[in-house]
Formats: structure tokens, C-alpha cells, sequence
């Protein structure tokens, strides 16, 4: 018998690849495997702040995904793609026009995949989009509709309210969301809630040894330290991020170090108060993560956070941005982080993570900690395992196919 063929969509798609979604694309690609024909529909960049070409067109097999690449035609400018963002508030004519070209410059521009969607729409059954901003999504999907499901990986920013999008949601055939407060944002945008639907989040997976002392020796890194793991970019907040934590250094008598960890798309201050490691091996990310007092993310808009819930499956706390629904709920439910808006919170729960274990004032929040950390992989073993959501995953298809 057949297997029916699933096309999984993504802007980026690599070992290599550094981002959440694209994390996420490779997982489900993976674990989908077992029951379909998966192949992966994405461009040759490596980066997205330029789309540059970086892998070959073409057809390659990646841990036994195969994986179909297109070129993409044009790089990012970034100067010319903000002049161009700028438009899209301040004329008020036009808007349709400005919508198109904001998304042609904010890329990655692939007209090469609509043309071999449009050829080849029939020898698929299904085609997945993960992520809903980028053209890949914004253009194909609409051709491919009857047979689409969408993962948008959506949260409150001003792009989402673009015309552009109302199109790309509404005529979508499923819509899978990573969480509850993504769907109920979704909800209030666009006419979406009669669409088959289901909140399917993501499992997961620790690996087997992880030793915060290799971490600590390979980097000469001193305890205590709290970490970010991501991009460090504007796009996250990380700005905010290194001036509150500076400004928190000199308000208090503190031994913390910042460790950042993934590519840096801003300049970083010169302080031995901050460490920036680049983008390093996954061996080393859940290393140095098992040996921080906390995980920070600064970052407004994350549809899930993957790196907040291995943080807390690894018994690892949370400071999170308390403007982000997602990142504000995960700390209620799981009681297994804190949040902030303003810099006195900022500065408030920094220092909690900070609380000596040999001091008596402190030992209520000693405690307090301790039960965080208990929390974190309670929470993510009942909401995050693979099992569930892989089941869940080939239900949705299955129902989906058979309408």
C-alpha cells in the first residue's frame, strides 16, 4: 500500500540551521517518517538575515529526510527592507502594494518554489506550512489550500495584522497551534475558529548524559552564571537584555555572568560580566544550561519556546518576558519560573536566582527555588512527550484526509 505523500514547508531546513522553528520542522520531518512519504520543501539559505544561498539546489537526504532545496533569487537588504517596513505604517494609500513588496524584500524571495508547487501540487496529499510570516507560506499555501495545514508559530506582532495574512489563515484546510494562548490570539484576528483545528504542541527530548562540568571546563566559565540560548538579536530583545543586566551588576553586589549562546546578530558589549559563545554543539547547549541558575529570554514574541521547556524538563528555572503570553503562561502552570515587564521586576527576580544556599535570611527563597526546579520536568513530562503528540500529529492527518 501506498504511502501518502506529505510535503513539509520551511524557510530554512539544516542540521546547521539555528532557529525554533526550524527545530521543530526537522522533528516532526522526522518522527512523521515512520508513517509517510515526507519530503521537505525549503530554500538554500543557511542565515535569514540575508537568505544568502549556502546549501546546493536540488535534492539531497539529511538523517534520511529528503530534503528538496530552491534557490533563492534575491538576498535581503536589510537597510532597504526597513525603509520598506517603515512604509507600511506611515502611507496610508497604497497598502496592498507596500504589503507585497515589504514581503518580497523581507523574503527569503523563492519564486522557483511557487512555480514547482503549482507544477507538482497532485503528487502530494498533504502539505504542511510551518510558520506562517514568510513568503514560502504567504504565497504557496493559497495554491495548495484544499490540502493545506498550517502551523503558524504565531504571536502578537504588528505583521500578522497585514492583509496579506488574512488569506493565508482563512483558507487554510487545518490549523495546528504549538499551544492554547496561540489559538485564542489567532481567534480574535481572523475567522478561523470553525476551521478543523486542534493545539498539538511539541515533545521534548533530552539526551542521556549531561554534565554541567564539561561545560564549565571546556569554556572556563565560573559559577554562578544565568544563560540565553537563541539568537542574539534585536528581534529577541537582547538589547534590553544586556543594558538591564549591566544596569543589575552595578545596583548590586552580584557574581553573576550572563552566558549567551547561539549567532550574535548585534554588537555585544566588552565586559567580562558577559560571555558570548556563538553558536555552539547541541552537547554543549544542554550542558551549559543543566549548570545555570536560570534561563533568561528576553524576547516579546515566541508562539512556544522550545529552549524555556528543555530549560525546565533539564530542573533548570525560568526568567522570562511577561509581555509574551506563551513564555507568562508556561510560569504559571508549570510554577516552575518567574516572569517581568518592568526593570524592578527584571532586577527583583534576577536576584532571587541568585539566593546563596548557606544564607538563613534567605531560606524561604532557597526553597522556593528548589521546588522550581522539582517542577520544570514535572510539567514538561505531562505536557511534552513525543509519544502523545506524534499520535496526535498522524490523527490530525488522517481525519484531515478523509473528509
Amino acid at each position: 500500500m501506498r504511502k501518502k505523500k506529505i510535503a513539509i514547508v520551511n524557510q530554512r531546513y539544516g542540521i546547521e540551521v539555528n532557529g525554533g522553528s526550524e527545530q521543530y520542522t526537522r522533528m516532526i520531518a522526522e518522527r512523521l517518517r515512520k508513517y509517510y512519504d515526507v519530503e521537505v520543501l525549503t530554500t538554500c539559505a543557511l542565515d535569514y538575515d540575508t537568505w544568502s544561498n549556502h546549501y546546493k539546489e536540488g535534492v539531497e537526504i539529511v538523517n534520511g529526510i529528503k530534503v528538496r532545496r530552491f534557490l533563492v533569487k534575491k538576498e535581503r537588504n536589510m537597510l532597504r527592507f526597513r525603509v520598506v517596513n517603515k512604509l507600511t505604517t506611515k502611507i496610508p494609500y497604497g497598502k496592498k502594494k507596500i504589503e507585497q513588496l515589504w514581503l518580497k524584500e523581507q523574503g527569503p524571495y523563492v519564486p522557483s518554489f511557487i512555480k514547482y508547487i503549482e507544477k507538482n501540487k497532485e503528487t502530494y496529499d498533504v502539505f504542511i506550512f510551518v510558520t506562517y510570516l514568510y513568503y514560502l507560506t504567504a504565497k504557496g499555501l493559497p495554491l495548495v489550500a484544499e490540502k493545506s495545514i498550517l502551523i503558524p508559530t504565531a504571536h502578537d506582532e504588528p505583521y500578522i495584522q497585514y492583509d496579506i495574512y488574512k488569506k493565508v489563515f482563512e483558507t487554510a484546510k487545518g490549523i495546528i497551534y504549538l499551544t492554547n494562548a496561540e489559538k485564542k490570539f489567532v481567534e480574535t484576528i481572523f475567522s478561523v475558529s470553525k476551521k478543523k483545528n486542534e493545539v498539538i504542541s511539541v515533545g521534548i527530548e533530552l539526551p542521556k548524559n549531561v554534565d554541567s562540568r564539561n561545560f564549565s571546563e571546556k569554556y572556563q566559565i565560573k559559577a554562578p552564571y544565568v544563560i540565553y540560548v537563541g539568537r542574539v538579536d534585536y528581534g529577541k530583545n537582547c538589547e534590553q537584555l544586556l543594558e538591564w543586566f549591566l544596569e543589575y551588576k552595578k545596583r548590586n553586589d552580584s557574581n553573576l555572568t550572563l552566558i549567551l549562546l547561539g549567532k550574535c546578530m548585534m554588537e555585544i558589549p566588552l565586559t567580562k560580566e558577559i560571555v558570548a559563545l556563538g553558536f555552539v554543539s547541541e552537547e554543549d547547549k544542554y550542558n551549559g544550561i543543566t549548570g545555570a541558575r536560570a534561563l533568561l529570554m528576553p524576547s516579546e514574541y515566541e508562539s512556544l519556546s522550545m529552549v524555556v521547556l528543555e530549560a525546565m524538563a533539564l530542573g533548570v528555572p525560568v526568567l522570562v518576558n511577561g509581555k509574551c503570553t506563551v513564555l507568562k503562561e508556561h510560569c504559571q502552570l508549570s510554577k516552575a519560573g518567574k516572569s517581568y515587564v518592568t526593570y524592578e521586576e527584571f532586577e527583583k527576580e534576577l536576584s532571587f536566582f541568585e539566593c546563596k544556599e548557606d544564607s538563613i535570611q534567605e531560606k524561604e527563597m532557597i526553597e522556593e527555588y528548589k521546588k522550581m526546579k522539582k517542577n520544570g520536568p514535572i510539567y514538561v513530562k505531562k505536557q511534552y512527550e513525543w509519544e502523545d503528540i506524534e499520535k496526535r500529529l498522524v490523527q490530525f492527518i488522517e481525519s484531515f484526509k478523509e473528509e
